[in-house]
């Protein structure tokens, strides 16, 4: 039996990508520059939204629009258990309590009820996280954070939080870049949407990220627009004028408004991400038909697929016709498995040079976590990762490629 070789992912860099990134290299301008300035315009008006700003990762943006909104010590910020790491690193950055709550039974996203139940008046943020692509429910989500304005407390003297009037819904979209949420690619119950554009990403710019939201959150443009000038300074030590606006014949001068961080992103990643945005919609559409292929192929008694791609019957497909998946991951459940047997059968699959993976450890598991948040408590997300694995999925696979993962995971998660 002839063994194929299948990563779990690889980025999608065409020789247009590479061609603009030199191009770049070549101009001698390669930090923030006009190159960042039109990938946000350009991913400002795909997303439908009226500012993007492009830092240097998704975590960066996550905690640089916290701390623009003043959250800090004596603050809580609801999140899921079943997210990566930095969802949660970020809230302990700041000072704030990470409050975390379970996920749905039958689905990977943030429970609404449970975050119903976390609200509290120390509540500044709800982050719920886009697992693999497919969105929250948003809808309920804003109904929350809507009845919470009267007993919501804006930290002293901070102006955005006293112009939101309640807490925010914060979304990590790592996953999520092309989810439609309701037909919105960014939904409408969010306050801001956080992607991510690491090297595993569906858009990479090797590392990177953007916050992107709309202006009705503050309620004019013109706040909406001093909030991205307040990510901007915080992103680069606070310095009223960036690298390119200092060349400027005699405008040298500049003042530190804020003690800040460096969170820029520079034109070589931009340059690459143009490329790949302009692309971006045919891997969309590539990513799908993969997943649709797994689903109508894996048809094993144990094989639970994302409640994304269920039959034209089942709840999601006919409640949520205007929800649509960004088809980062594919996360298969095993129906009857335990960590042992699922581990297993992780490890045959690699013997076979298939790359299967887990996605996500839930976080009270770490150790850095463990000690204040007991697993015992979260029992729906304890069962989803008990029997995820997570397929190869990313656009250049070739047939022969799926052909294999799909004979090796029939023959094998029986």
């Amino acid at each position: 039996m002839e063994k194929i070789i299948v990563p779990l992912c690889r980025p999608d860099i065409d020789e247009s990508d590479i061609a603009r990134v030199v191009e770049t290299l070549r101009s001698g301008w390669i930090t923030t520059g006009l190159r960042v300035r039109e990938f946000e315009q350009a991913l400002a008006a795909w997303l439908g939204v009226s500012h993007v700003v492009c830092l240097n990762s998704a975590t960066a943006g996550m905690e640089l629009v916290l701390r623009v909104l003043g959250v800090g010590v004596g603050d809580e910020v609801i999140t899921t258990i079943y997210t990566y790491a930095a969802t949660a690193n970020i809230i302990r950055h700041l000072g704030a309590r990470a409050v975390l709550v379970d996920t749905l039974r039958d689905d990977f996203a943030i429970d609404p009820d449970a975050v119903a139940r976390a609200l509290g008046p120390r509540t500044k943020a709800i982050i719920p996280v886009d697992f693999a692509g497919w969105p929250c429910d948003y809808t309920a989500l804003a109904a929350l954070v809507r009845s919470a304005r009267s007993g919501f407390s804006p930290t002293a003297a901070n102006p955005w939080q006293e112009k939101i009037g309640r807490p925010v819904i914060l979304a990590d979209a790592a996953h999520s870049l092309g989810s439609r949420y309701a037909g919105e690619r960014v939904p409408l119950g969010a306050d801001f949407a956080v992607y991510s554009f690491h090297a595993v990403k569906n858009l990479t710019t090797a590392e990177g990220g953007a916050v992107a939201y709309r202006s009705h959150s503050f309620g004019s443009a013109a706040d909406a627009d001093a909030f991205a000038r307040q990510l901007r300074l915080m992103a680069l030590h606070g310095q009223s004028k960036d690298a390119l606006a200092k060349l400027d014949a005699a405008n040298w001068e500049y003042d530190i408004e804020m003690c800040g961080y460096k969170h820029n992103m520079t034109d070589m990643q931009a340059a690459l991400g143009i490329g790949q945005l302009a692309r971006y919609d045919a891997q969309l559409a590539r990513r799908r038909t993969l997943a649709e292929r797994y689903h109508q192929e894996l048809r094993g008694a144990r094989c639970i697929h994302p409640a994304w791609l269920e039959s034209a019957g089942g709840a999601r497909a006919s409640d949520v016709p205007r929800h649509e998946s960004s088809y980062h991951l594919y996360p298969l459940r095993l129906e009857g498995y335990g960590l042992p047997e699922r581990n297993d059968l992780i490890a045959r699959l690699a013997e076979d040079g298939i790359a299967a993976n887990v996605h996500f450890k839930p976080l009270p598991l770490f150790t850095a976590y463990r000690d204040e948040y007991s697993i015992a408590n979260y029992p729906n997300g304890y069962a989803h990762y008990v029997h995820e694995i997570t397929l190869p999925l990313w656009p250049g696979m070739s047939e022969r490629q799926m052909d294999w993962v799909i004979a090796r995971v029939n023959a094998l998660a029986r």
